[in-house]
């Protein structure tokens, strides 16, 4: 009994503790998962990983004789031309350990190929080994970046591939289209819309041999990849690449080949359940759905079989109304737009406009462009008036400008004019104010097309589904299950530009399977635009007042397009670093023992000879991020603002 009773005395005891040691072990939890948790949300070191130039020479070399001295002496590899250009620029951490200093891989695919007698194309192996003993000897973190776009690398078999009409994009006249130029370079219209081409399984033959070689490697060296990009600016092409971007200009866009024009009609079809849906969404005149074909026909110039044939720079509903205005010794002016009298939209003058800097130089800054995007797609037929006026602080409105367009049905009847409320008071443009408004012309007649917008969303998902079939091959490898980055344009950060005619938006999207990588230019690198978009693109998952850090990309390309000193560039790459940003890539020229090793010089590398867009100011400042650290020694916080905006 005694024994007995001094068991049961004790059994209370023992849970007491047992409810005590439970307590603590989920108090440790907590503590635990509170630490992970403050690490996962604390930013990460961004990674620093320049593109150098003239790679291409250590890596697709077939003799060492003339390549020692460009590659450092080094005959199989990059790695000590990498490694010495980037200790001209800084130490591999930043004072703060804020910043860690790699580099992105770029890996030709088209040339990383050798014909041999009898004309047949087949991968060099040994390059393709380079690449790996590339990653394999320098130490640094890195990304690799499989590269193949409509820029050209040169080549024999490039030249081979754009004579087969199969790998070229097809214009709205049904041939394909030509090649064409941007600047010092060529461009193939490589087509997006089919993957069953010569142009594919080439690109895809590359890209497995250089992955097979990577994935060789020891898992230390592995480690080192930090992601693969694949492909490049990938887009639909249209005639006139290098002038043909901006709304006022002929519109021809791609790709209308067979192939493409069949699965746009099955992406009609899955779209709508019936003919007789299609017909009242549009307000068309269907039968059957193979009927519908993508609009390719200027209402204006040529003829139409039926209405939904019509397309151009304002078919799909909106007029975009932009210029630029500045004013000498003032803050940002803000531009109001008023239509038929009434206050459309108040919007500053503050987004890149290089050309406008490069022909007005005495401005002093590119940041001076606007653009309003008025959706007209419910207006009633009729003319409207739009007038725009320049807001200077407190001073009275600068009236600047008129334009009337006029909206037409399908019955195309002449527009009657539409009721005009009066306009606030203004004064004429005072001195010191310049300006333009670019678009849209006066006397300008708008037709809407909703196919047009149908059409335009295909585009963008055939862009997408190419980059992710590219992306799958990375993801089949021992990459696969790091990150896969798009490494895309942003259009729509470009006031002067028509992002309908990329057709790249699905792809910079949160449902395409692929990190997002973006190629930043202006101040879309700075601004404080690009981070508020991001934020608004995250929260479409996570909902309004996500934590930021939750959907990681990568500044692919990244070109301020001018002079930042060191703080400023901080604050820069101090809000991506905040907003998710796992690596910032810019150009650089490759430099032994500090030494320019190349002839020539990309206009936007970073470098201290390069005197083009604020290209040495950025190099002396991300000198003096990474060695030096802030001038008063602090460590950056998290919650930095991005940049004053100008």
């Amino acid at each position: 009994m005694s024994d007995r009773s001094s068991e049961c005395g004790r059994r209370p005891l023992w849970h007491a503790s047992a409810g005590v040691g439970l307590a603590l072990l989920v108090l440790v939890l907590l503590v635990v998962q509170g630490l992970r948790l403050t690490r996962e949300l604390a930013p990460q070191p961004l990674l620093l990983l320049p593109m150098i130039g003239a790679l291409d020479n250590c890596l697709l070399s077939r003799s060492a004789g003339p390549n020692v001295e460009t590659c450092a002496g080094d005959v199989d590899s990059a790695a000590r031309l990498i490694d010495g250009t980037l200790e001209s620029l800084g130490p591999r951490w930043s004072a703060e350990r804020d910043y860690e200093l790699g580099y992105t891989l770029n890996v030709p695919l088209l040339r990383l190929f050798n014909r041999s007698s009898d004309g047949r194309w087949t991968v060099d192996q040994a390059a393709a080994r380079r690449v790996a003993n590339t990653i394999e000897r320098s130490p640094r973190s890195m990304v690799l970046y499989l590269f193949s776009t409509h820029f050209s690398v040169g080549g024999a078999l490039e030249a081979q591939l754009g004579a087969d009409p199969l790998n070229l994009a097809v214009g709205p006249t049904g041939r394909p289209m030509d090649k064409d130029r941007y600047y010092h370079l060529d461009i193939y219209p490589w087509s997006v819309a089919t993957r069953d081409n010569v142009l594919t399984r080439m690109r895809e033959q590359a890209m497995e041999a250089v992955l097979e070689q990577v994935c060789l490697l020891p898992t230390e060296d592995l480690r080192k990849i930090k992601g693969v990009t694949v492909l490049g600016e990938l887009h639909h092409l249209f005639p006139g690449f290098q002038a043909g971007m901006g709304v006022s200009t002929d519109y021809a866009v791609s790709d209308y080949s067979e192939q493409s024009i069949q699965d746009f009609q099955r992406f009609i079809r899955a779209r709508f359940e019936s003919v007789n849906a299609l017909n009242a969404a549009l307000g068309s005149e269907y039968d059957r759905f193979d009927q519908v074909v993508p609009p390719s026909r200027n209402i204006r110039t040529q003829r139409l079989r039926r209405y939904e044939d019509h397309i151009d720079s304002y078919a799909g509903g909106v007029l975009p109304i932009g210029g630029w205005a500045h004013v000498a010794g003032a803050e940002t002016p803000w531009i109001h737009v008023f239509v038929n009298g009434k206050l459309a939209a108040r919007t500053p003058a503050n987004q890149s406009r290089q050309d406008v800097l490069e022909a007005v130089p005495s401005l002093g800054t590119a940041d001076v462009g606007w653009r309003y995007d008025l959706d007209y797609s419910g207006f009633p037929p009729g003319m409207y008036r739009i007038d725009v006026a320049l807001e200077r602080g407190n001073a009275p409105l600068q009236y600047l400008t008129s334009r009337s367009v006029g909206v037409i049905g399908r019955d195309q009847q002449a527009p009657a004019p539409k009721p005009q409320a009066a306009l606030p008071p203004m004064v004429e443009v005072q001195r010191g104010t310049s300006f333009w408004v670019d678009t849209p012309p006066d006397q300008l007649s708008l037709y809407f097309n909703p196919l047009v917008n149908l059409w335009h969303e295909f585009r963008q998902v055939q862009v997408t589904r190419h980059l992710d079939h590219f992306a799958r091959v990375v993801r089949r490898s021992c990459l696969g299950r790091g990150p896969v980055y798009t490494h895309q344009i942003v259009p729509f950060a470009n006031p002067g530009w028509d992002a309908s005619r990329f057709g790249v938006e699905h792809s910079l999207g949160i449902n395409t399977g692929m990190a997002l990588g973006i190629s930043l230019y202006g101040r879309a690198a700075y601004g404080p635009e690009i981070v508020n978009w991001l934020q608004s693109r995250r929260e479409q998952v996570l909902g309004a007042g996500a934590l930021a850090g939750q959907r990681p990309y990568g500044i692919t390309e990244f070109h301020p397009l001018k002079a930042m000193g060191p703080e400023e560039l901080r604050r820069v790459l101090q809000a991506h670093r905040n907003e998710g940003a796992q690596f910032v890539s810019f150009f650089m020229e490759p430099r032994v023992r500090g030494r320019l090793i190349e002839p020539g010089m990309n206009l936007f590398s970073f470098d201290p000879e390069n005197p083009d867009y604020g290209s040495a100011a950025l190099y002396r400042s991300m000198t003096q991020i990474l060695r030096f650290g802030r001038a008063d020694g602090t460590v950056p916080s998290r919650t930095e603002p991005a940049v004053s905006v100008q």
